[in-house]
């Protein structure tokens, strides 16, 4: 995210026809206001009686919480594919994701592929999760003999990202998923 807010910086400076200091005062600016908003987006996401949402804003959610995850793990994550619905009047529940992949090394040939969702029952709770595993530049999946090969993170209102560390695939959710094709 420091990039795209770099590189709209940059474009303001090139663009605009005033003094340079007038165009760093309005870059400032915007990305305060950038950042303001990117943190009541998140702020509110654990709010279990939300308004009911489009498509769209599920979308700029999530958006919100890769920025955020990449920030955590030091990965520039990019959104591979989305479902995303809007809110249905008188359902009990939404359910939300994005599938995300990062270059990890590119000396190492190493990448990391997975899915976040973000999850709510209303009136009750709402839950965002993140599930990752390793996989070679050729595509191939890394697995361990002990079988823990998969990353889980939680996101908690307050603390953001906690990680929970490799786990093993318990219910066998991944287990089909033995080369990165999901994800191109």
């Amino acid at each position: 995210m420091d990039k795209f807010k770099t590189l709209y910086c940059i474009n303001i400076l090139g663009t605009c026809n005033h003094g340079l200091f007038n165009h760093f005062f309005k870059c400032k600016l915007l990305l305060e206001q950038f950042k303001m908003a990117s943190e009541n987006i998140l702020s509110n996401l654990f709010d279990v009686n939300p308004e009911l949402r489009t498509a769209s804003e599920w979308r700029h959610i999530l958006s919100e919480l890769v920025v955020s995850l990449s920030s955590f793990i030091g990965l520039d994550f990019e959104p591979v594919s989305w479902y995303v619905q809007d809110d249905k009047p008188g359902y009990s529940n939404s359910s939300n994701s994005v599938d995300i992949k990062a270059q990890v090394h590119t000396g190492l040939a190493l990448q990391v592929c997975g899915v976040l969702c973000l999850d709510i029952n209303f009136g009750e709770a709402v839950w965002a999760s993140c599930d990752l595993l390793l996989f070679t530049a050729s595509g191939h999946r890394l697995t361990s003999s002990h079988r823990k090969d998969l990353i889980t993170l939680t996101y908690f209102d307050e603390q953001g990202w906690q990680n929970r560390g490799w786990t093993s695939d318990a219910n066998y959710e991944w287990k089909s998923h033995t080369d990165n094709q999901r994800w191109d």
